[in-house]
């Protein structure tokens, strides 16, 4: 699976347009000097380039410091003429003399000063004696400047002279190319073409129908080319529109990945605070079940003991009234002793009275003579 695109590297499946015309546009230039000779394609992203170059090189070798995109171009790309290594632009991974050729379209921008003079070093290392060098960067005051625009993976821009006086410091020879883009206006017959341009266009492609028309055979005007116009402000009016429109769809991109990112944290962090609370909760469950355990368990314990209180009190209670019926039939028993020797003992007295009045009746009487 390739990679997505971020606004930084492109990537011929999905860029298309514009990018891709002057993207492909420079290695078709590059591909012209390289026929035969040994390439290095330095910060060659996914390899598209590498491949160009290869059709004509004697060998390409793509360098990239980005693992995954190496991966992919040696999937993609790799061959009998072009390989593939991760490596950093400013330790070249290559011995002294090795190319004839090094090429990086789009490099030395990404880095800073430092970085860019240690690039240049490497550079002229890994170059053989009388070899050469093609690079590329985007004019500052136009790629930025005019539209207004910012790049977020630039890091040090260069004015047009100041890259071509940066580049003179370091080799004796320096041709300067211009890549301009244009904006044009073509009138031209139905399907065919003015210097190239719009050849194959047909009527129902055009954006307005001009129409010549005459009782006889017209005339076919000449020097249509002369009335090709261009008005540039039209394409850096598009582009900086293209570029705002680009920089808001990055924008929405990453605050899109940003808010899914925080929605997934957020998610994350809710399951850890769900499991924390099932945790809880099976904690909780399994203390009440325990302790639900041990009340029913006290519980029959409980129940067994009031049982056996009940038993041992049903048990008294019996003894009690076994002991209560005892005692009263010991104390039925006792009175009926009792009133036996109460009457026994009236019975005495009355006879030890007819006996002591028999023997002595004197004492029955009183000083005044009454019988007591």
């Amino acid at each position: 699976m390739g990679e997505a695109y971020n606004g930084e590297r492109f990537l011929p499946e999905e860029c298309g347009g514009e990018m891709a015309a002057e993207h492909y546009q420079r290695y078709l230039f590059a591909e012209k000097l390289v026929s035969g000779k040994t390439v290095l394609d330095a910060a060659c992203g996914e390899g598209y380039g590498s491949a160009l170059l290869a059709r004509q090189a004697e060998s390409v070798t793509g360098l990239d410091i980005d693992e995954a995109a190496v991966s992919h171009a040696n999937q993609k790309y790799a061959g009998e003429k072009i390989s593939f290594f991760a490596g950093s632009i400013d330790r070249l991974p290559f011995p002294d003399d090795s190319f004839d050729v090094v090429v990086s379209f789009e490099t030395i921008e990404h880095v800073d000063e430092k970085m860019q003079e240690a690039f240049l070093k490497e550079i002229r290392r890994v170059l053989k004696k009388g070899g050469s060098v093609i690079l590329s960067t985007p004019n500052k005051a136009v790629y930025t400047d005019r539209v207004k625009g910012v790049n977020k993976f630039h890091v040090k821009e260069f004015y047009s002279q100041e890259f071509i006086d940066f580049m003179r410091s370091r080799f004796e020879f320096v041709d300067v190319y211009c890549q301009y883009p244009e904006m044009g206006y073509y009138i031209t017959p139905e399907n065919k073409g003015i210097c190239g341009n719009k050849a194959g266009m047909t009527k129902e492609d055009t954006r307005y129908v001009i129409l010549v028309c005459s009782d006889a055979e017209p005339g076919v005007p000449s020097g249509l080319e002369d009335l090709t116009f261009y008005d540039t402000s039209m394409y850096y009016f598009l582009y900086r529109y293209s570029h705002e429109l680009e920089q808001t769809v990055l924008k929405m991109k990453q605050e899109a990945e940003a808010f899914q990112e925080q929605q997934e944290n957020s998610i994350a962090e809710q399951k850890k605070y769900i499991a924390h609370l099932e945790k809880d909760l099976a904690f909780l469950k399994e203390q009440i079940t325990m302790q639900r355990e041990q009340a029913d368990a006290r519980i029959r314990q409980l129940s067994c003991e009031i049982a056996c209180r009940d038993r041992e009190i049903e048990k008294r209670d019996r003894q009690i009234e076994e002991r209560d019926s005892e005692y009263n039939s010991r104390i039925g028993k006792y009175k009926e002793k009792i009133e036996k020797l109460n009457l026994e003992i009236t019975d005495r007295d009355a006879r030890i009275e007819k006996l002591e009045l028999k023997l002595h009746p004197w004492k029955y009487f009183t000083a005044a003579g009454r019988k007591k």
